[in-house]
């Protein structure tokens, strides 16, 4: 069974970065040189989540282990292939998502608190199923 951990080092730079992203989607200046920010940011990132595809139960589904300091653990999440809605950012690689992209996304009941979180099917497809495969390619990191 192939797995998807993330290194505390390689999360911590990608916590920076979607930061730095995230202050800038956050500030807005208009003609004026007025600041302003919007209530709502639609592109948030997964900072400080630790997340492992478990396994591939059918072609449109994953098996997520999600653990997060702020919101908790699902340690065992069904994820299903869908549409984006709105843009986001992918919780694995940190890339920016348009809507109508693919990915997947929590679609369990009780409705769960990571619940608008997204991982790009491409990122699933192309890294997550790999023999002896456990630690996400720097260069994965840089997309974006």
């Amino acid at each position: 069974m192939a797995t998807l951990s993330i290194d505390p080092w390689s999360q911590t730079i990608n916590a920076l970065a979607a930061c730095q992203a995230d202050i800038a989607a956050r500030t807005h200046v208009l003609a004026g040189g007025e600041k302003i920010r919007p209530k709502r940011v639609q592109a948030r990132s997964s900072r400080g989540a630790s997340i492992r595809l478990i396994e591939r139960p059918t072609s449109t589904t994953v098996t997520v282990a999600w653990s997060d300091p702020t919101v908790g653990c699902f340690g065992n999440q069904t994820w299903r292939l869908t549409r984006a809605r709105h843009a986001g950012v992918c919780a694995i690689s940190g890339r920016l998502i348009g809507c109508g992209e693919e990915i997947y996304r929590p679609m369990c009941r009780p409705i769960p608190v990571n619940a608008k979180a997204m991982i790009l099917a491409e990122v699933v497809a192309k890294f997550g199923w790999r023999e002896g495969w456990n630690s996400l390619p720097a260069h994965l990191m840089n997309m974006g």
